[in-house]
Protein backbone atom coordinates (compact mmCIF):
# COMPACT_ATOMS: atom_id res chain seq x y z
CA UNK A 1 0.00 0.00 0.00
CA UNK A 2 1.23 3.52 -0.76
CA UNK A 3 0.12 6.32 1.57
CA UNK A 4 0.63 10.04 1.93
CA UNK A 5 2.46 10.34 5.23
CA UNK A 6 -0.21 11.90 7.44
CA UNK A 7 -2.90 9.50 6.21
CA UNK A 8 -0.87 6.55 7.54
CA UNK A 9 -0.88 8.02 11.05
CA UNK A 10 -4.67 8.14 10.97
CA UNK A 11 -4.79 4.52 9.78
CA UNK A 12 -2.46 3.32 12.55
CA UNK A 13 -4.53 5.12 15.16
CA UNK A 14 -7.71 3.47 13.87
CA UNK A 15 -6.08 0.02 13.88
CA UNK A 16 -4.90 0.37 17.46
CA UNK A 17 -8.31 1.63 18.56
CA UNK A 18 -9.85 -1.46 16.99
CA UNK A 19 -7.39 -3.71 18.87
CA UNK A 20 -8.21 -1.93 22.10
CA UNK A 21 -11.96 -2.36 21.74
CA UNK A 22 -11.66 -6.06 20.98
CA UNK A 23 -8.95 -7.01 23.46
CA UNK A 24 -9.48 -4.49 26.24
CA UNK A 25 -5.71 -4.24 26.61
CA UNK A 26 -4.67 -1.46 29.03
CA UNK A 27 -1.19 -1.28 27.52
CA UNK A 28 -2.71 -0.75 24.08
CA UNK A 29 -4.96 1.99 25.45
CA UNK A 30 -1.92 3.74 26.91
CA UNK A 31 -0.16 3.41 23.57
CA UNK A 32 -3.17 4.98 21.83
CA UNK A 33 -3.14 7.84 24.31
CA UNK A 34 0.54 8.41 23.58
CA UNK A 35 -0.07 8.38 19.84
CA UNK A 36 -2.94 10.84 20.22
CA UNK A 37 -0.67 13.22 22.15
CA UNK A 38 2.05 12.82 19.53
CA UNK A 39 -0.40 13.58 16.72
CA UNK A 40 -1.68 16.65 18.57
CA UNK A 41 1.85 17.95 19.09
CA UNK A 42 2.68 17.40 15.43
CA UNK A 43 -0.43 19.31 14.33
CA UNK A 44 0.48 22.22 16.61
CA UNK A 45 4.04 22.26 15.28
CA UNK A 46 2.75 22.24 11.71
CA UNK A 47 0.47 25.20 12.39
CA UNK A 48 3.17 27.16 14.22
CA UNK A 49 5.88 26.54 11.66
CA UNK A 50 5.45 27.90 8.15
CA UNK A 51 8.79 26.55 6.96
CA UNK A 52 9.11 23.17 5.36
CA UNK A 53 12.10 21.03 6.40
CA UNK A 54 15.12 21.32 4.18
CA UNK A 55 15.10 18.52 1.60
CA UNK A 56 17.54 15.73 2.28
CA UNK A 57 19.58 15.21 -0.86
CA UNK A 58 21.30 11.99 -1.82
CA UNK A 59 24.37 12.07 -4.11
CA UNK A 60 23.67 10.12 -7.31
CA UNK A 61 25.27 9.90 -10.77
CA UNK A 62 22.69 12.54 -11.76
CA UNK A 63 23.61 14.96 -8.99
CA UNK A 64 21.96 15.45 -5.60
CA UNK A 65 18.32 14.36 -5.58
CA UNK A 66 15.87 15.03 -2.69
CA UNK A 67 14.26 12.03 -0.97
CA UNK A 68 10.46 12.20 -1.27
CA UNK A 69 9.56 8.48 -1.16
CA UNK A 70 10.45 5.73 1.29
CA UNK A 71 9.53 2.07 1.78
CA UNK A 72 8.52 0.39 5.04
CA UNK A 73 8.64 -3.42 5.20
CA UNK A 74 7.39 -5.25 8.29
CA UNK A 75 8.35 -8.81 9.18
CA UNK A 76 7.87 -11.26 12.04
CA UNK A 77 8.56 -14.90 12.84
CA UNK A 78 7.42 -17.43 10.24
CA UNK A 79 8.14 -21.19 9.96
CA UNK A 80 10.69 -20.73 7.15
CA UNK A 81 13.07 -18.74 9.39
CA UNK A 82 16.01 -18.37 9.56
CA UNK A 83 15.82 -18.41 5.76
CA UNK A 84 15.72 -14.93 4.21
CA UNK A 85 14.62 -16.16 0.79
CA UNK A 86 11.07 -14.86 1.09
CA UNK A 87 11.86 -11.36 2.32
CA UNK A 88 14.71 -11.07 -0.19
CA UNK A 89 12.18 -11.81 -2.95
CA UNK A 90 9.95 -9.02 -1.61
CA UNK A 91 12.83 -6.53 -1.51
CA UNK A 92 14.01 -7.50 -4.99
CA UNK A 93 10.45 -7.14 -6.32
CA UNK A 94 10.56 -3.39 -5.60
CA UNK A 95 12.35 -3.10 -8.95
CA UNK A 96 8.81 -3.40 -10.36
CA UNK A 97 8.10 0.10 -9.00
CA UNK A 98 8.99 1.86 -12.22
CA UNK A 99 10.39 5.33 -11.64
CA UNK A 100 11.14 4.79 -7.96
CA UNK A 101 14.64 6.18 -7.33
CA UNK A 102 17.11 3.42 -6.40
CA UNK A 103 18.26 5.54 -3.44
CA UNK A 104 14.79 5.59 -1.83
CA UNK A 105 15.39 4.27 1.72
CA UNK A 106 13.78 1.07 2.96
CA UNK A 107 12.96 0.55 6.65
CA UNK A 108 12.78 -3.15 7.56
CA UNK A 109 11.19 -3.90 10.93
CA UNK A 110 11.48 -7.29 12.68
CA UNK A 111 8.83 -7.93 15.31
CA UNK A 112 9.60 -10.11 18.30
CA UNK A 113 7.72 -13.22 19.43
CA UNK A 114 4.58 -12.57 21.57
CA UNK A 115 5.27 -12.62 25.28
CA UNK A 116 2.39 -15.01 25.99
CA UNK A 117 4.25 -17.72 24.07
CA UNK A 118 6.59 -17.88 27.08
CA UNK A 119 3.83 -18.01 29.67
CA UNK A 120 4.56 -21.17 31.70
CA UNK A 121 0.95 -21.23 32.93
CA UNK A 122 -0.34 -21.64 29.38
CA UNK A 123 2.45 -23.68 27.79
CA UNK A 124 3.89 -27.05 28.65
CA UNK A 125 7.62 -27.79 28.54
CA UNK A 126 7.52 -29.02 24.95
CA UNK A 127 5.90 -25.82 23.73
CA UNK A 128 8.34 -23.72 25.72
CA UNK A 129 11.28 -25.50 24.08
CA UNK A 130 9.73 -24.96 20.66
CA UNK A 131 9.20 -21.25 21.36
CA UNK A 132 12.84 -20.77 22.34
CA UNK A 133 13.79 -22.46 19.08
CA UNK A 134 11.62 -19.93 17.29
CA UNK A 135 13.45 -17.12 19.04
CA UNK A 136 16.82 -18.61 18.03
CA UNK A 137 15.64 -18.80 14.41
CA UNK A 138 14.46 -15.19 14.54
CA UNK A 139 17.86 -14.11 15.89
CA UNK A 140 19.68 -15.95 13.10
CA UNK A 141 17.26 -14.45 10.56
CA UNK A 142 18.10 -10.97 11.87
CA UNK A 143 21.84 -11.64 11.69
CA UNK A 144 21.54 -12.80 8.09
CA UNK A 145 19.65 -9.66 7.14
CA UNK A 146 22.34 -7.48 8.74
CA UNK A 147 25.03 -9.38 6.85
CA UNK A 148 23.14 -9.03 3.59
CA UNK A 149 21.91 -5.44 3.79
CA UNK A 150 24.08 -3.57 6.29
CA UNK A 151 25.78 -1.54 3.55
CA UNK A 152 24.07 -0.27 0.36
CA UNK A 153 26.94 -1.69 -1.69
CA UNK A 154 26.30 -5.16 -0.25
CA UNK A 155 22.89 -5.61 -1.90
CA UNK A 156 22.09 -5.87 -5.58
CA UNK A 157 19.70 -2.89 -5.49
CA UNK A 158 22.28 -0.61 -3.83
CA UNK A 159 19.38 0.67 -1.75
CA UNK A 160 19.92 2.00 1.76
CA UNK A 161 18.15 -0.50 4.04
CA UNK A 162 17.68 0.23 7.73
CA UNK A 163 16.99 -2.89 9.84
CA UNK A 164 15.01 -2.33 13.05
CA UNK A 165 14.67 -5.42 15.28
CA UNK A 166 12.33 -5.16 18.28
CA UNK A 167 13.10 -6.35 21.80
CA UNK A 168 9.40 -6.85 22.48
CA UNK A 169 6.31 -7.87 20.56
CA UNK A 170 4.82 -4.73 18.98
CA UNK A 171 2.26 -6.10 16.52
CA UNK A 172 2.07 -4.64 13.01
CA UNK A 173 0.83 -1.24 14.19
CA UNK A 174 3.67 -0.80 16.69
CA UNK A 175 6.27 -1.92 14.14
CA UNK A 176 4.98 0.55 11.56
CA UNK A 177 4.98 3.38 14.10
CA UNK A 178 8.58 2.54 15.03
CA UNK A 179 9.59 2.77 11.39
CA UNK A 180 7.73 6.06 10.93
CA UNK A 181 9.56 7.59 13.88
CA UNK A 182 12.90 6.79 12.26
CA UNK A 183 11.72 8.26 8.95
CA UNK A 184 10.61 11.49 10.67
CA UNK A 185 14.06 12.05 12.12
CA UNK A 186 16.28 11.00 9.22
CA UNK A 187 14.06 11.54 6.16
CA UNK A 188 11.70 14.41 7.12
CA UNK A 189 11.00 15.34 3.51
CA UNK A 190 9.54 11.93 2.60
CA UNK A 191 6.04 12.63 1.26
CA UNK A 192 5.09 9.12 0.13
CA UNK A 193 5.48 5.74 1.73
CA UNK A 194 5.10 2.21 0.39
CA UNK A 195 4.06 -0.20 3.13
CA UNK A 196 5.03 -3.82 2.40
CA UNK A 197 4.80 -7.12 4.27
CA UNK A 198 7.37 -9.90 4.26
CA UNK A 199 5.19 -12.41 2.38
CA UNK A 200 3.75 -10.36 -0.49
CA UNK A 201 5.83 -9.09 -3.37
CA UNK A 202 5.16 -7.14 -6.56
CA UNK A 203 4.68 -9.51 -9.50
CA UNK A 204 4.06 -6.94 -12.24
CA UNK A 205 5.26 -3.40 -13.04
CA UNK A 206 3.77 -0.46 -11.11
CA UNK A 207 4.16 3.09 -12.44
CA UNK A 208 5.49 4.95 -9.40
CA UNK A 209 5.69 8.29 -11.22
CA UNK A 210 2.01 8.09 -12.19
CA UNK A 211 1.00 7.32 -8.59
CA UNK A 212 2.88 10.37 -7.32
CA UNK A 213 1.24 12.48 -10.02
CA UNK A 214 -2.22 11.24 -8.96
CA UNK A 215 -1.55 12.16 -5.32
CA UNK A 216 -0.25 15.59 -6.25
CA UNK A 217 -3.47 16.30 -8.16
CA UNK A 218 -6.18 14.57 -6.13
CA UNK A 219 -4.99 14.20 -2.50
CA UNK A 220 -6.85 14.45 -0.16
CA UNK A 221 -10.12 15.36 -1.88
CA UNK A 222 -10.40 12.22 -4.02
CA UNK A 223 -7.46 9.95 -3.20
CA UNK A 224 -6.14 9.10 0.27
CA UNK A 225 -4.13 5.97 -0.49
CA UNK A 226 -3.65 3.27 -3.12
CA UNK A 227 -3.90 -0.37 -2.12
CA UNK A 228 -2.40 -3.08 -4.29
CA UNK A 229 -4.63 -6.18 -4.55
CA UNK A 230 -3.25 -9.48 -3.26
CA UNK A 231 -5.91 -11.80 -4.67
CA UNK A 232 -4.66 -13.43 -7.84
CA UNK A 233 -4.52 -16.64 -9.85
CA UNK A 234 -2.47 -18.09 -6.97
CA UNK A 235 -5.49 -18.00 -4.65
CA UNK A 236 -5.99 -21.20 -2.70
CA UNK A 237 -9.01 -22.56 -0.83
CA UNK A 238 -6.71 -23.42 2.07
CA UNK A 239 -5.64 -19.80 2.56
CA UNK A 240 -8.28 -17.07 2.51
CA UNK A 241 -5.67 -14.44 1.61
CA UNK A 242 -4.45 -16.44 -1.37
CA UNK A 243 -1.30 -18.37 -2.12
CA UNK A 244 1.92 -16.51 -2.59
CA UNK A 245 3.36 -16.05 -6.08
CA UNK A 246 6.10 -18.60 -6.93
CA UNK A 247 8.81 -15.94 -6.54
CA UNK A 248 8.00 -15.72 -2.82
CA UNK A 249 7.61 -19.44 -2.20
CA UNK A 250 4.81 -20.92 -0.13
CA UNK A 251 6.49 -21.70 3.18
Amino acid sequence: TIFPYDQLYASIQYAMLSESSSLGNNATKLAISGIQQLLQQQRQQTVQSQQKPKPISIPTPYGKVPVNTALLLSSSWIPSHPSTRMITAVIDSTTNLLGLPPFAPLILTIDNIPRQWYDTKKNNNNNMTYNYERLADLEEYTNRLFQKYLLPSSNSLHRKIHILPSLKHMHIAGSVMKGLQLLEVHYPTAEYLYYLQHDFCFIQPIDHATLVDIFSKYYPEKVNYVRFPYYSKYKSHSHKRGRLPPICGNE
